[in-house]
C-alpha cells in the first residue's frame, strides 16, 4: 500500500482545534468507541496522558506543516495502546474516529477547502502508521 501524501502546508485550523479541544474530542470519540462498562485503553486513564501527548504532538506539527512528528507520535501512541492490549481494530479504529469528528469540527468551524483536504490527508496517513506498526510487530 503506498503512503498517502502528508499536506504540504500547515493546518492553522486543526492546529487551533487541536490546542484548545483534543482532549474532549478524544475523550468523545473513546466513548463511542467501546461498548459496555468495561473501556478499552484509550477510554481508560492509562490511556489519557499518553493520548495527550499525542494531540499535542499533532498539534504541534500542524502548526508547523512540519508532520513526521506526528508521524512519530502515532507511533508510539499505537505501540503504547497495543503493548497495553488494545487491539488493531480499536487503534485503527480511534485513529479513524478522531479524525472523522476533527474534519467535522473543521467544516463546523468554517475550514476552507485545503485544509479539509489537508486534515484528511493527514489522518488517512496517520491511520496507515497503525497498520504499518501492526506488520512490523507481527514481523518480529
Amino acid at each position: 500500500m503506498r503512503p498517502t501524501a502528508l499536506p504540504a502546508e500547515p493546518l492553522p485550523g486543526l492546529h487551533e482545534l487541536l490546542g484548545g479541544a483534543a482532549g474532549e474530542l478524544a475523550a468523545a470519540v473513546a466513548r463511542g468507541l467501546y461498548e459496555g462498562p468495561a473501556p478499552g485503553w484509550f477510554a481508560s486513564p492509562a490511556g489519557r496522558d499518553p493520548l495527550g501527548v499525542w494531540a499535542t504532538s499533532l498539534a504541534a506539527a500542524s502548526r508547523r506543516g512540519e508532520y513526521e512528528g506526528a508521524l512519530e507520535a502515532t507511533r508510539r501512541l499505537v505501540t503504547q495502546a497495543d503493548l497495553a492490549g488494545a487491539t488493531l481494530l480499536e487503534r485503527h479504529g480511534f485513529l479513524e474516529r478522531f479524525g472523522d469528528a476533527a474534519v467535522r469540527t473543521l467544516q463546523e468551524r468554517g475550514a476552507i477547502r485545503p485544509e479539509l483536504i489537508g486534515a484528511r490527508r493527514l489522518f488517512s496517513r496517520l491511520r496507515q502508521v497503525a497498520l504499518e506498526a501492526a506488520d512490523e510487530r507481527s514481523a518480529a
